[in-house]
């Protein structure tokens, strides 16, 4: 298996005084971002800020029937029952087009109603005083209606094709995904599930988690991948935010107890139950609390996905990857362990700072950390193959600094069948 040091993990983690929310130790617990039913949520539930679910089975009283209400029951089916939501504030506005058929929305990605059961997409034809029937439409084009009177809407897209020329005003409902995000990646959580196929918005839980990341303080991320990725189409798709905290699920819909619902929230819930180790890989497990995909892959068909989570017909994880081009960091699992070691790694490197410098006295520390890493059962670190090489390396020197000294060490997490 190929190691790498940790330092150059896709970008240099700064050491700052002291940690936030650290791995070891921390709840499985997961933070929820989406849209909420302002009108009808509980009055203490404000968009932007964190809300504890205290019935992750009907949190309606909390969040009205909303998008956050659908998805935390399929999230909590999975194991995990610590749930936070945090809404994204939302805002719904109308605009007016003259003499138009394609109509490009001043704002996207639009909230879908099938997913938000509190908003509706209208379309009027104003010359006309007549109401269309909206259909939602995914994929990289917005085709045109062919029935009378109806309108397609491609909510990633911002986009609506009507079946005529006319005047029409739309009024629909967007959210402002980036405070939420912030908000969620400073709880004491081990995930986020983003409510979000946006490649805009997963740039911004990139960036997010990044940050987050140069205190020590790591977490991930799962959202959906494009909607509506058919068999044929698996082979050409590719992740457009490749980075290791960051999950992409495929299908990305698919239908719950309440309706319909995003995918990425049973994976979410999947792997945030985990233990960390070997024995918390999700790959083959099934998810539950869905009911049905709105894409079904064979298991021969899902694992041709490159840095794509997939789900099988069946319910099965075909493959648990992070979106990384890196093959030792698309494993999530295996990031779940580098994450680990680097928090333990941390946390002996601060109790050494401050003393005497001893480089020897600091290895014998670090080593500590590894060795440790390397037993238990199963242990974290570790190879495939029976060897007496230890799968660790660890190396420490002066910095340019008489006064630091720098310590760098590589190390093999330990591999799954």
């Amino acid at each position: 298996m190929s190691t790498k040091s940790y330092q150059t993990l896709e970008g240099e983690l700064s050491i700052r005084p002291s940690p936030t929310v650290t791995r070891s130790g921390v709840s499985n617990a997961v933070a929820i971002i989406g849209g909420f039913d302002e009108p009808n949520s509980g009055s203490d539930v404000n968009s932007d800020e964190a809300t504890r679910i205290a019935d992750p089975v009907d949190p309606s009283d909390q969040f009205g029937e909303s998008e956050i209400t659908r998805a935390a029951p399929v999230v909590s089916a999975n194991g995990t029952s610590e749930l936070y939501g945090v809404p994204v504030p939302e805002t719904e506005t109308t605009e007016s087009f003259s003499s138009s058929q394609s109509l490009s929305l001043g704002n996207s990605p639009v909230f879908d109603p099938n997913l938000h059961p509190d908003h509706d997409v209208t379309v009027t034809d104003t010359a006309n005083a007549t109401d269309l029937t909206v259909n939602v439409v995914h994929g990289e084009t917005t085709p045109t209606p062919s029935e009378e009177d109806t309108a397609n809407l491609n909510p990633g897209l911002g986009e609506i094709e009507t079946d005529s020329t006319s005047d029409f005003d739309v009024t629909y409902t967007y959210g402002d995904y980036q405070s939420a995000i912030e908000t969620a990646g400073d709880l004491p959580v081990r995930y986020l599930c983003v409510l979000t196929e946006d490649s805009g918005i997963k740039a911004s839980i990139v960036s997010t988690l990044s940050d987050i990341a140069a205190d020590f303080d790591f977490k991930r991320a799962v959202v959906g991948a494009t909607p509506e990725i058919g068999p044929t189409d698996i082979g050409d798709y590719e992740p457009n935010q490749r980075n290791w905290r960051l999950i992409e699920v495929a299908p990305s819909r698919a239908t719950g107890a309440n309706g319909p619902v995003r995918t990425a929230a049973a994976v979410c819930g999947l792997m945030a139950s985990q233990p960390i180790g070997p024995d918390g890989s999700t790959l083959f497990d099934n998810i539950n609390g869905i009911t049905g995909l709105r894409t079904a892959y064979r298991g021969s068909e899902a694992k041709d996905f490159d840095g794509v989570t997939s789900v099988t017909r069946s319910g099965e994880i075909a493959q648990a990857l992070t979106t990384s081009e890196s093959a030792q960091f698309q494993n999530v699992y295996a990031t779940e362990i580098v994450d680990e070691v680097a928090l333990r790694l941390f946390s002996t490197a601060k109790s050494y700072a401050g003393g005497p410098q001893d480089l020897g006295d600091l290895r014998t520390l670090l080593r500590g950390v590894c060795v440790s890493a390397s037993t238990g059962s199963p242990p974290l670190l570790g190879f495939a193959e029976d060897t007496e090489a230890d799968p660790y390396d660890i190396e420490v020197s002066t910095g340019a600094s008489p006064s630091v000294a720098e310590g760098a060490v590589t190390i093999v997490p330990t591999p799954i069948a």
